[in-house]
């Protein structure tokens, strides 16, 4: 058991290393990405181009890693999207 739990601890150590986490303030610019069902481009695999919409700006942080946005001061969505779907 002992181990294991050395073991995850170096995987996750070694995960960690390599990550990078998006953070986004309140008050920033950002673009959404867009994912359509079935348009991958299995020549690519992950490279196939992705689409982006907005610009979008940050309205709040919620926990997790998850923003409100509104499309330029018109209209807040009520629904909150994680980060990994923005970018700067």
């Amino acid at each position: 058991m002992e181990n294991i739990k050395a073991h995850k601890i170096r995987i996750a150590k070694f995960y960690n290393k390599k990550v990078r986490e998006k953070r986004f303030s309140e008050g920033e610019l950002v673009w959404k990405v867009i994912l359509l069902i079935g348009s991958k481009d299995n020549r690519f695999g992950k490279w196939s181009p992705t689409n982006l919409e907005g610009p979008y700006w940050i309205t709040r942080v919620a926990p997790g890693n998850a923003y409100f946005y509104e499309i330029l001061e018109v209209e807040e969505y009520s629904k909150v999207i994680n980060g990994k779907y923005f970018k700067k």
